[in-house]
């Protein structure tokens, strides 16, 4: 009798301990499938809300097609990579994605989402990878994208060098507007210590001057403005930055020579 009891106490204490995901973080998943238009999605295997709970949900595997396709990671029972480029997403980007602070990667690119960034975006402290590339955003980019990552601990680099604190914010080719946040070279508060800072804003609407502050960004190793309506001087600083590479800033309105690597 005592060994049953131990058989079925332990069998209990599994099922919470490796329960995969919060119940929160659960219902913020539903909530964003029904408002992403989940049942068109291109690949939805895995996205079942009405047979699941938060024990169900489990990394996809895509050799053995089991799991949620694009949640590649879960850590302390948060959902940490959620990765759906290209899979047909339609609708405004919705707020209550931001409430999945435990993301550290977040890869929306190349659907149809519209709608604005919120300042809701700055509750993502661990955030190292920010893609919402070629997407139909609008609105002005908020400040308070540059306190996305700050609690960021990146992981370290592989054995061919590459990975390892590194930073990317990719917000190319949606249709934002306004200026880029003068608060922009905060952003070297982004996982200390960062290896580098890719910031891709080209090809939107932006106006106004590149901020003076982006010299802070001294681990910033590419920069892509280009295709927006930026004008004045393109900030000395910027082009002698210790890890920059890539720079891309043609097809703007500045009054002087623009730079390029």
């Amino acid at each position: 009798m005592k060994r049953l009891f131990l058989t079925v106490t332990t069998l209990c204490l599994c099922g919470t301990l490796f329960a995969q995901i919060t119940p929160e973080d659960f219902e913020v998943l539903k909530a964003f499938y029904e408002a992403t238009g989940g049942k068109s999605w291109k690949n939805n295997s895995g996205w079942d809300f009405k047979h699941s709970t938060a024990e169900d949900v489990e990394v996809y595997n895509a050799e053995e097609g089991t799991g949620w396709f694009g949640i590649n990671e879960i850590r302390n029972n948060r959902v940490s990579k959620l990765e759906l480029p290209d899979n047909g997403l339609q609708g405004e980007l919705p707020a209550v994605v931001y409430e999945l602070d435990g993301l550290r990667t977040l890869n929306l690119s190349g659907n149809n989402l519209s709608g604005s960034l919120s300042p809701e975006v700055g509750r993502l402290k661990l955030m190292s990878s920010f893609i919402l590339s070629d997407n139909r955003l609008t609105g002005e980019i908020p400040a308070e994208l540059v306190s996305m990552g700050r609690e960021a601990k990146t992981s370290k680099p592989r054995a061919d060098g590459k990975g390892g604190n590194e930073i990317k914010v990719l917000l190319n080719k949606n249709r934002l507007t306004g200026e880029i946040p003068a608060n922009i070279g905060d952003m070297t508060l982004l996982g200390k210590p960062a290896k580098s800072i890719s910031l891709d804003l080209s090809y939107n609407q932006l106006t106004g001057e590149i901020p003076a502050s982006v010299a802070k960004l001294t681990a910033l190793t590419s920069f892509k403005a280009a295709g927006n309506h930026l004008s004045g001087k393109v900030p000395e600083a910027l082009e002698s930055l210790p890890s920059l590479k890539y720079l891309r800033l043609e097809k703007n309105d500045f009054s002087d020579s623009v730079p390029r690597k």
